[in-house]
């Protein structure tokens, strides 16, 4: 709609434009408030449950920092490696370098 010629707002009603849009923002905030609900909705869920399993098992926190920790680690090796990958992709053409990215893309 940005890149569109003059003469499409010419012959185009503007009641058409705006109901395009109003249509769009309407589904945009029905969407957003639901995200927001559920986000919230869960994240009391997993608050509670985490008090009440912590309350039951104190070494429960103990391990689940633990599995929190080996996450974050390998998650930012993992971001980092592809970062590199890519960079390497982006300076050579050669096949096998494509073919590695490719096989990545694949895994993710």
């Amino acid at each position: 709609l940005l890149r569109a010629p003059v003469a499409y707002f010419v012959t185009t009603p503007v009641w058409s434009l705006l109901a395009f849009f109003s249509k769009e923002l309407e589904a945009l905030d029905d969407a957003y408030l639901d995200i927001g609900c559920r986000f919230f909705t869960y994240f009391w869920i997993l608050t509670f449950n985490l008090i009440v399993v912590s309350y039951s098992f104190p070494i429960f926190p103990a391990i689940a920092a633990f599995f929190v920790a080996v996450f974050v680690y390998v998650f930012r090796r993992y971001v980092l490696t592809c970062a590199r990958i890519k960079v390497v992709v982006g300076r050579t053409a050669s096949e096998a370098a494509a073919h590695t990215s490719e096989t990545l893309s694949g895994l993710a």
